[in-house]
């Protein structure tokens, strides 16, 4: 049965998360941030640093059909009080969205809220593609961009305008088949406010990305930029990323993304990462060690509602060497995900 609450959760990852991946005192302070969450989620994610020694946030996703639930029992932040309640309203955009992500940084008292704009986003962003095309063939732009603006608002409403006409300049230099989602304002993240900007997620082409980079006129080496997804995804046709959008335009912060929404042992793909990971000296030796025996111990073929998750992400531009994290699951996300937008679906036109 899958738990139902977020002290539940920690009690999976604390079984099932090796002790060099996420260590006992890294899990105590994960319980210590858990007191400022929601008591009932839909599963956690163990944010991973694995370029340090022993930094772990947490990440918990709160699906639609518990919104209602979430608003009664969560003493939030005021800040995040307005959205959670346009969540539970039929006639404002922010009841299109099937989840919120609440995130909290080991360095910081207090979490953050992460609207989850697409709701086809767990099917990856060739259906993203396929949904925006569909509505354009009835007259519509996409979902993320006629909503994202007034729920971004709506999480914070100093959001300077300046921001959203730098959003629309990065949307409209995507190429073919490219996709942005909006995700929320950094200033609404606490200890973030050096970087003011939009988190956007993106995702286009592997041979269009040199192209958009330098069409944006992007401050950083877009050599460096190709050599990062060579490390994290050589052979892959498909990149995505995130990145801040603020009032200079695209900021030179790029996290480039390799998912694996249900893992499986012996995954190549994961495997040579993890290998290549190693080879560049990038991750601390115990941590990726940890990582690759927690990938070793998952089934060959997971049971229905049983998988994990698990996401890698490369960050560049922040210093001279990419740092790496990993994203662990306790919970079988598309199976979670496929059951939210179910809950949204009827509704989104």
């Amino acid at each position: 049965m899958t738990p139902q609450t977020l002290d539940a959760h920690l009690d999976v990852g604390a079984e099932e998360w090796p002790r060099e991946l996420v260590g006992p005192l890294a899990l105590a302070r994960m319980r210590q941030g858990a007191r400022h969450f929601p008591a009932h989620v839909a599963g956690i994610f163990a944010e991973c640093h694995l370029s340090e020694p022993e930094r772990t946030d947490l990440v918990a996703r709160v699906v639609a059909k518990d919104r209602t639930r979430l608003v009664d029992e969560w003493r939030c932040p005021t800040a995040y009080r307005g959205l959670l309640e346009r969540w539970c309203e039929p006639t404002h955009p922010a009841y299109l969205l099937p989840a919120l992500d609440i995130e909290w940084d080991a360095d910081t008292e207090r979490p953050f809220v992460c609207p989850y704009f697409e709701p086809d986003l767990i099917r990856g962003h060739r259906a993203i593609e396929a949904s925006r095309r569909e509505r354009a063939a009835r007259g519509l732009e996409s979902l993320s961009r006629v909503n994202g603006p007034e729920v971004l608002r709506t999480l914070d409403p100093s959001i300077p305008e300046r921001w959203f006409e730098r959003l629309t300049e990065c949307i409209e230099a995507l190429p073919e088949y490219g996709v942005l989602i909006p995700g929320w304002s950094q200033l609404t993240r606490p200890g973030d406010g050096s970087r003011p900007a939009l988190r956007a997620i993106i995702a286009l082409p592997r041979q269009a990305l040199a192209s958009y980079l330098q069409r944006l006129g992007w401050p950083g080496n877009v050599y460096e930029a190709l050599s990062s997804i060579d490390l994290l995804r050589p052979s892959s046709p498909w990149i995505g990323f995130d990145a801040d959008i603020g009032s200079g335009g695209l900021g030179r912060r790029l996290g480039f993304y390799q998912e694996h929404q249900c893992v499986f042992r012996e995954d190549a793909d994961i495997a040579g990462t993890l290998e290549r990971f190693s080879a560049r000296g990038l991750c601390d030796p115990a941590r990726l060690s940890a990582l690759a025996a927690w990938v070793a111990r998952q089934p060959a073929q997971p049971e229905l509602g049983q998988g994990r998750s698990l996401s890698l992400k490369l960050v560049t531009g922040m210093s001279e060497q990419p740092s790496v994290k990993a994203y662990v699951s306790s919970f079988d996300v598309p199976v979670v995900m496929r059951q939210s937008e179910s809950a949204v679906g009827s509704v989104r036109g």
